[in-house]
């Protein structure tokens, strides 16, 4: 009876990692997802054959099929939660004490950055810094803040390109970030390390690179003009 249980709130939870899944595609891009879906498929293989008891996990840890749905729904959920977030650095950092008044000034800077900056009209909330606050700091912290929608975010982003071509010195040291969970940093890691292979080889070649990063993806600028003309 233990067992059947066992076996009956694990696919329970299958069932609501999927229908939470579900939810999460119609609002970001698919390519986010489809590392946990392989991982949905692992544990699902896992309980349809009785001779696999557990399932390989990340860093080579042996963890439990139940563990694995829980980690992907942590994780969906995480990205969910983010999916309005940009992270903004090298952006000037009030010096008050007062915390309302630093959230008050971040919240206009932000938005003074959107809309008069970079032409995207955004309404700024939540202002946070990361990170603990020190006296004279080298650097100001980074400085998260929710956008309208994840529309806007991917307009801020790709507007937030020009900026080491803006008029204004203090703007050609600040970038622009979506916020990431841990998994979302190590793929983007990831990412740029083929990137910069793939720049390297076509150095070694001779030739320019045309791959670039988009959205989360390793993308062939060349074969995408060639399939749109």
């Amino acid at each position: 009876m233990l067992k059947v249980e066992a076996d009956v709130t694990r696919k329970a939870d299958i069932q609501e990692l999927v229908k939470l899944e579900m939810v999460v595609d119609g609002k970001a891009e698919k390519a986010d997802l489809e590392q946990l879906q392989e991982r949905v498929l692992t544990v699902e293989t896992s309980l349809n054959n009785p001779s696999i008891t557990n399932v390989q996990g990340g860093g080579g840890a042996a963890l439990e099929p139940k563990a694995v749905v829980n980690n992907s729904l942590d994780e969906l959920k995480d990205r969910e939660a983010r999916k309005d977030n940009i992270v903004i650095f090298n952006i000037a950092e009030c010096s008050e004490e007062e915390i309302d008044v630093r959230k008050d000034f971040d919240a206009a800077q932000a938005t003074e950055l959107f809309r008069s900056d970079l032409g995207v009209a955004a309404d700024v909330s939540n202002p946070v810094r990361l990170g603990k606050r020190q006296v004279n700091a080298a650097y100001p912290r980074p400085l998260r803040v929710t956008v309208n929608n994840e529309r806007t975010k991917w307009n801020i982003l790709k507007a937030a390109k020009n900026l080491r071509e803006s008029g204004k010195e203090e703007l050609k040291v600040v970038y622009i970030k979506r916020d990431m969970t841990r998994m979302e940093r190590m793929e983007d890691e990831n990412l740029r390390k083929q990137l910069m292979e793939k720049r390297k080889e076509a150095e070694e070649k001779g030739l320019r690179c045309t791959w670039i990063i988009r959205r989360g993806r390793l993308v062939n600028q060349q074969r995408t003009e060639q399939t749109t003309s």
